[in-house]
């Protein structure tokens, strides 16, 4: 039987966020191996941010791959059973809402906004819609513009690090992916208007994470609110000035296909972009800048993705499409050093996972790091072997939901392709110039704060070939 929760909630699902209410969570947890209260919560965070993934590795040691824990404030479930995760990210039975998930945090946030509609927090026909309205601005012709466009842009910042000699990777990458992003995004090569649209979407993911810490409306929320304003404020304009753009970023491209969702008005759209944008400004500079730490301790792997950048001198994305080692390494490191958490949904109705009962209305975190270390899935988890995503092997592929580091199922990121080709490109430019090589020991340390990477500072020293040997 439907609960009261799916009765009430069930017209409004996939509907913009701000239509859904901010319905309470089911805290009938006690049943569920785990932990509770309030100090629970806090120390829980903390662990997140200090320890990252091993931290949750831990928990489903200690309860088992179904648990009840305190996120903050607010109680949770986590899942870590890779089919159990894979089932809630593809969610055939149509029981997991992301909208309601999403709506207890961003529901109400301000009484003109009240929330964040976007590919991420609709559900259903919305986000069918949402992601076809996308995809052109997703596909091969846009994706060669991409590319072709932030050649010069690569050069000339990878040129500044090596003639810099140390860098701090963390920051170099975040500089560089912030004017890709700029370019790509809204067709801004303005660097303090880079840097400006970059502060804005600082605010947006920091105050997103307030209300499970019980941070009451204060200054992080009211920059949040006040840059939220402004960047959407700008979004209109510019669709106000232009209804029918022709430029090539991906804006102008979302703009052309207006009136193709009944349901959205320009406000709607323009709040979908903006949850666009959130999704791609941290993730790839993250993932990115692991991955330096991890080829300056590994020169094996670093000459055979130097000799593979070499060979893929091809303009545009038919060089990319070579650079398969390159891809296997930058897969082994988001394994190793997870970007995304987890999934987060609640179930509508009363559901089962593992022979638990899972009220409906809970807040239910996926988790996608600890199987990304399941040793039935992949031969030897701890050690960093990029040949397991090799054609031979694909451990990946083992069972579904062991490999999900960007989500799963129907809201798997959109611009999985873009991120990946960006990678392929600042690596093949860089690698063709320089060595990558450590200042510091190797470590595993790992943190989400929220997204994850390396813990910690990563420092690299960019030596050059010399000679001018490798540069094309």
């Amino acid at each position: 039987m439907r609960s009261e929760l799916a009765v009430a909630t069930l017209p409004d699902v996939g509907t913009p966020i701000r239509r859904i209410p901010r319905i309470p969570l089911s805290r009938d947890l006690d049943h569920l191996p785990g932990a509770s209260g309030a100090l629970a919560g806090y120390r829980n965070v903390l662990g997140w941010v200090r320890r990252g993934d091993a931290h949750l590795r831990d928990q489903v040691a200690r309860y088992g791959p179904v648990y009840r824990h305190m996120f903050g404030v607010d109680p949770i479930v986590c899942v870590a059973d890779a089919e159990l995760v894979s089932r809630i990210g593809r969610n055939r039975e149509k029981t997991w809402s992301a909208g309601v998930a999403w709506g207890y945090y961003l529901s109400g946030m301000d009484e003109d906004i009240q929330g964040w509609d976007g590919i991420l927090t609709l559900d259903d026909r919305p986000h069918r819609d949402v992601r076809k309205l996308l995809s052109p601005a997703f596909g091969p012709e846009a994706l060669e513009s991409y590319a072709r466009g932030c050649e010069d842009l690569i050069e000339q910042e990878v040129s500044s690090w090596v003639g810099r000699g140390r860098v701090e990777a963390k920051a170099a990458f975040r500089k560089l992916l912030v004017r890709i992003s700029a370019m790509i995004f809204m067709g801004e090569r303005d660097e303090k208007e880079a840097e400006r649209l970059d502060r804005t979407i600082r605010d947006l993911w920091l105050a997103s994470f307030t209300p499970a810490l019980g941070i009451p409306l204060g200054a992080v929320r009211s920059r949040m609110v006040s840059s939220y304003r402004r960047l959407l404020k700008a979004l209109l304009a510019r669709m106000a000035e232009d209804p029918n753009p022709t430029g090539t970023d991906l804006f102008s491209r979302f703009c052309r296909s207006r009136g193709e969702i009944e349901w959205a008005d320009d406000e709607t759209l323009a709040r979908t972009f903006i949850s666009t944008m959130l999704a791609a400004f941290d993730t790839n500079t993250l993932s990115m800048s692991s991955m330096a730490h991890v080829l300056s301790h590994h020169p094996d792997w670093q000459e055979r993705l130097r000799a593979e950048a070499l060979d893929a001198v091809e303009p545009g994305v038919r060089g990319l499409a070579r650079m398969e080692q390159t891809e296997n390494v930058w897969n082994e490191t988001m394994r190793l050093f997870p970007v995304g958490s987890h999934v987060m949904r609640r179930p509508l109705v009363d559901v089962e996972l593992a022979g638990h009962a899972i009220p409906a209305g809970t807040l239910v975190y996926a988790l996608l790091g600890p199987p990304m270390r399941d040793p039935g899935a992949w031969t030897d988890p701890a050690a960093f072997d990029p040949e397991r995503f090799a054609a031979g092997r694909t451990e990946h592929r083992a069972k579904p939901g062991v490999f999900a580091p960007f989500g799963l199922g129907a809201h798997a990121c959109v611009g999985g392709l873009l991120a990946a080709h960006q990678v392929k490109m600042i690596y093949r430019t860089l690698l063709s110039r320089a060595r990558i090589e450590p200042v510091g020991p190797m470590h595993h340390r790992h943190s989400y704060a929220p997204l994850g990477a390396v813990a910690g500072r990563v420092r690299v020293e960019l030596r050059p070939l010399g000679d001018g040997a490798g540069r094309r």
